[in-house]
């Protein structure tokens, strides 16, 4: 087959190839845009991962994300965990949010979703302080280093910021390499009665309206407090930056679920 022949039959492989990935995109993005149940299956073909380690609490609701990493926080050891899907998980120090500074906020409990990534940005609230590796997850509280090492002595050992996770320069590099919009974002002090996991290429899922995804966790949660959450089979569902707001969803309340829950009879 002469050169030319071949450069033709090469572009022809490429439109027909950019046509059907387009045509995915919109059948999908409109399927999220109507609000409406919808169960899919997540075709893409995954490599091998590590084995994913619960966290530390039981008897949790689970919601799923199609990205590869997810950030815990635990505000009582000051401390975060970076779950990643393909590696191991990375632990840092960080400084949460104080009221006992001026103009300070407790850092928000819940499931939030990082909602802007900037290499570099000013505070205009705080006399355009610079922030490193800007990490935004709820109204305008985010993860971020700051230019000098002063504020380190207090990382994992003390809330000192205005509200925002302060972390170290150099993890919040690494932190800014491995998350992307959408990521989520679970911040507890006594831990959460919802986690975190990620999609299996082999399995389905469902996508909920950010009313209707709403609903149906407060109904879990009551039926995780009740001990009666395995009386019925759930769909599994996906969130992303559509289906949880700025403010984010609640992580319910750890003290209210019972040590055992109830198992049916077949």
């Amino acid at each position: 087959m002469s050169q030319k022949y071949n450069k033709l039959y090469a572009s022809i492989i490429v439109a027909v190839c950019t046509v059907s990935i387009l045509a995915s995109s919109l059948i999908f993005n409109s399927s999220i845009a109507n609000n409406i149940i919808k169960y899919f299956p997540i075709l893409e073909k995954t490599k091998t991962s590590t084995p994913f380690k619960f966290n530390e609490f039981v008897n949790a609701d689970t919601l799923y994300t199609l990205g590869t990493s997810w950030i815990e926080i635990n505000l009582k050891s000051h401390t975060g965990t970076l779950h990643q899907k393909y590696e191991k998980n990375y632990i840092f120090r960080i400084s949460a949010g104080t009221e006992k500074i001026s103009e300070g906020i407790e850092t928000p409990e819940g499931i939030f979703l990082i909602r802007s990534k900037l290499k570099k940005t000013y505070s205009k609230q705080f006399d355009s302080t610079l922030l490193i590796n800007w990490m935004g997850f709820s109204n305008g509280v985010g993860f971020h280093a700051l230019s000098g090492n002063g504020y380190y002595y207090n990382l994992g050992k003390r809330n000192s910021s205005h509200g925002c996770i302060r972390v170290t320069k150099d993890d919040s590099a690494i932190i800014y390499d491995r998350v992307s919009l959408g990521t989520p974002v679970i911040v507890s002090k006594e831990g959460s009665a919802i986690s975190v996991n990620f999609v299996d290429s082999t399995d389905t899922y469902a996508y909920l309206s950010k009313s209707k995804l709403e609903s149906e966790i407060s109904r879990r949660l009551d039926l995780l407090y009740e001990g009666k959450y395995y009386s019925e089979q759930k769909e599994k569902l996906v969130i992303d930056t559509k289906n949880i707001g700025h403010s984010g969803i609640s992580i319910g309340e750890v003290d209210k679920i019972p040590e055992k829950q109830i198992i049916p009879k077949k």
